[in-house]
């Protein structure tokens, strides 16, 4: 070939193929030096809840007892024997389940790429840890997988229409709550398709006002007749038998990171690809220990 020739020759380094999803995109003659992300709202319920770090990752049991239906009596004449009143003591348990996710690169990748791709590894995998996680401490089952809030939640209203619910049913479920839980914080958690729905839902009695009302205080959540709410992406939208609204005393439900979240790095094991791995990983499990501080509106 001619230096001519060779001039117009462009070396291409793609991530284990040459399918451009898998990398081919992040090298070219002219690349920006950031990620082009496609984001997605996520893990907003991990600033509601408890969080709790343990170093090991041994079921962790929690001693409960409800005292609610408990009352001291008046004693009757002198002498009287007081009657024995046990306390109602039970227990409920966090186990750990694993989760991971893992990606492969190319070493010609890794040396060409215009930006830190191995450095944003962490960052990259760490979210869809969150993703995961959101999922799971909403809905989870319980199996290879954490309890959800929503799972674990009490049975509070059920809709009357499976399409659409009313001021009046967001009003019995606030009132299926303790007034204790409702003092100490209670919120609504929704996603934000269901937010648009309460946004056009109005006070009603001749009233047109809408429940949802915008802070007019800087600094001061916006509320659903009076209570603040929360948006998470995870939860059920407006359909038939599904579960779009929950409202409570989310610090009840206990999110447990065992250990902590690990990445490594493995060479040895693809290098005859010429190929390194990314594995991420971590343990978690989650668990709403009092079921009577968070209720559902379930749709009929």
């Amino acid at each position: 070939m001619s230096n001519d020739e060779k001039a117009l020759l462009v070396e291409k380094r793609v991530n284990v193929s040459d399918n451009n999803a898998k990398g081919a995109f992040t090298v070219s003659t002219a690349l920006y030096d950031q990620f082009v992300e496609t984001m997605k709202y996520f893990a907003p319920v991990l600033n509601e809840v408890n969080v709790i770090r343990t170093a090991s990752g041994q079921p962790m049991d929690f001693t409960t007892f409800n005292e609610t239906n408990k009352t001291a009596s008046f004693v009757g004449a002198q002498g009287s024997v007081i009657s024995e009143d046990e306390m109602a003591f039970g227990t409920t348990s966090i186990a750990v389940h694993t989760a991971a996710t893992m990606v492969k690169l190319s070493w010609e990748l890794l040396q060409d790429n215009e930006f830190n791709i191995e450095g944003e590894m962490g960052r990259l995998l760490g979210e869809r840890v969150g993703r995961l996680l959101e999922s799971a401490y909403t809905n989870g089952t319980g199996t290879n997988e954490p309890f959800g809030i929503v799972t674990d939640a009490g049975a509070g209203i059920t809709a009357a229409s499976a399409s659409a619910f009313t001021r009046n049913e967001l009003v019995q479920l606030i009132h299926s709550i303790d007034p204790a839980y409702r003092a100490r914080g209670a919120k609504f958690m929704f996603n934000d398709s269901t937010l648009s729905a309460i946004k056009q839902l109005a006070i009603g009695s001749a009233d047109a006002r809408p429940l949802w009302q915008p802070s007019i205080r800087e600094g001061a959540p916006d509320t659903i007749d009076g209570f603040g709410y929360v948006i998470n992406q995870a939860m059920d939208d407006v359909a038939t038998g599904d579960v779009p609204v929950i409202f409570g005393e989310f610090n009840c439900y206990y999110a447990r990171e065992a250990g902590a979240l690990s990445l490594r790095r493995l060479d040895e094991r693809f290098a005859d690809s010429l190929v390194s791995g990314f594995l991420l990983y971590g343990r978690y499990g989650g668990k709403l220990v009092k079921s009577d501080a968070v209720k559902k509106l379930t749709m009929a």
